[in-house]
């Protein structure tokens, strides 16, 4: 049967849904109602997300897509906006969502992986939903997927992954919200993604680098395939600066663009012309940024220009590492696309400038200083390396490192580009079963630097006790800069 019935409504298989409309844009109704049983509480919720299919990809969108026609398609109701890549690609979202918001829209903002709380991965409005509201939505997309198991019992053996689940249930949250846009960060990817089961209305890919090589392929080529699959026919698109270099990255982004009839705008430094670009230097249409101000100490402001359509926009500020200017470029060059007026220069001024980047060279403390950073690979260890030696040139005057990793990552390539940064430094572990053990840890440390670092601690919590009235930062595993944040902020409460 069709998932579309009479004008307005929607109609799968025994359920209809009706779309009314409300300011010119359709609103959507669960085409069934939650009983007692499966109306969950936050902590039942929290409970079903942790024991679905961990870490799952299912190299296919047909689950996705039945839960999200079981539900009436939820993300019908507003418009979707995807950021994939590499690296960069949720400051790039936050920022989008932030952007878009200041020019008078409801705002949706997914992201991955969350630092202390799921609810964080799901914002409206700049904040993360309620308790109530992640595990309304999080029921409704389990009720979806029984009802799709009970009706498509060859897509139930495969299971729900974690991140299907949680994709379903932040666009319900997002439909109930009645938002106008949601941006959808994608969490892996991005052909199989289940982001991509959404009609999007425009994207941006930050970079491509090389990550998830089992997953994804084992050349720069093959990864930017997977990730140009988000470039829909038609929609807007930009390429950050790292997305079309090298050349074999380049060939695949403009085949997509090609085969789907659009046409990108490539984010580029002012000045300058990504080396990939030689052949076509007059025929996509450029972002350009500058940096107007460089960060002169560690939590200091980076200032920005980007030029894009012909208008330019000035004086944004940010509190970030001068890496981010990349990342705000391709944001503002996002936003323009979808509002084609333009943009109010002050609420985009004002957008950035408050956009928190949790994780991301956060400055979470300024007396005495802590900042945490979130680098979780070679390529991300780069950015934090640039960042902290374009902030702080004197080696000397760097605040001491505490260290993680995890040991499904490339720890020893972590280590060989942030270690030798610092003269002191604290390895320790979190609580993550992934977790690099400490030793481990100062052993490629050791390898790194050629000294042993100060201390070896074996958990955040003690690392934190003992690092008490210190400047430092802590970089490395997503789940240290998470326990990190989460055990500063109850310390910070009581």
């Amino acid at each position: 049967m069709s998932d579309q019935g009479e004008r307005g409504r929607k109609v799968v298989g025994s359920g209809v849904a009706r779309v009314d409309l409300h300011d010119g844009r359709p609103a959507w109704a669960a085409p069934f109602e939650l009983d007692e049983s499966s109306r969950l509480s936050f902590g039942e919720a929290i409970a079903r997300v942790e024991s679905a299919v961990r870490l799952g990809i299912d190299p296919s969108l047909e689950p996705m897509r039945a839960m999200l026609g079981e539900l009436c398609h939820p993300e019908d109701a507003y418009r979707c906006v995807q950021v994939a890549g590499t690296n960069g690609k949720t400051s790039t979202a936050r920022y989008t969502s932030a952007i878009l918001e200041s020019q008078g829209l409801s705002c949706g903002l997914y992201t991955s992986p969350h630092l202390v709380s799921y609810v964080e991965r799901v914002e409206v409005n700049g904040a993360p939903v309620g308790e109530e509201a992640f595990a309304e939505g999080v029921s409704y997309a389990l009720e979806a997927w029984r009802r799709v198991s009970l009706r498509r019992p060859e897509l139930a053996r495969g299971g729900c992954t974690e991140f299907e689940l949680l994709t379903a249930a932040a666009l319900v949250m997002y439909a109930l919200a009645r938002v106008d846009v949601a941006v959808l960060e994608v969490g892996l990817g991005g052909r199989w993604d289940a982001t991509s089961a959404v009609d999007t209305a425009g994207c941006a890919i930050t970079g491509i680098g090389l990550d998830h090589m089992g997953i994804l392929g084992d050349t720069l080529g093959k990864i930017a395939g997977e990730k140009a699959a988000v470039i829909r026919s038609g929609n807007p698109c930009v390429l950050g600066t790292n997305a079309v270099r090298p050349r074999e990255v380049l060939d695949v982004m403009l085949a997509r663009c090609s085969e789907q009839h659009v046409t990108p705008t490539v984010v580029v430094r002012d000045g300058e012309l990504p080396d990939a670009l030689p052949e076509v230097r007059g025929a996509l249409p450029r972002a350009r940024f500058e940096v107007t101000h460089r960060p002169e100490r560690l939590g200091d402001t980076l200032e920005v220009r980007v030029g894009v359509g012909g208008r330019e926009y000035a004086g944004i500020r940010a509190v970030a590492p001068t890496y981010q200017a990349q990342n705000i470029a391709c944001s503002v060059a996002l936003a323009d696309a979808m509002l084609p007026g333009g943009l109010d220069q002050g609420g985009l001024r004002r957008a950035v400038a408050s956009c928190p980047i949790p994780g991301r060279f956060e400055v979470v403390r300024r007396e005495p200083l802590v900042i945490l950073d979130a680098c979780h690979n070679p390529q991300s260890a780069e950015a934090f390396a640039s960042a902290v030696i374009d902030a702080e040139p004197e080696r000397t005057r760097r605040p001491i490192l505490l260290f993680g990793a995890l040991a499904d990552k490339d720890h020893q390539g972590i280590a060989r580009v942030v270690a030798p940064l610092f003269d002191h430094i604290v390895v320790t572990q979190s609580c993550s079963p992934r977790a690099l053990q400490a030793e481990a840890l100062a052993d490629d440390v050791e390898r790194a630097t050629g000294a042993r670092p100060d201390a070896t601690i074996g958990s955040a919590a003690e690392a934190l006790r003992q690092l008490e009235g210190k400047s430092f930062i802590c970089c490395g595993t997503i789940t240290l800069i998470g326990e990190i944040a989460g055990l500063m902020r109850r310390s910070a409460s009581i």
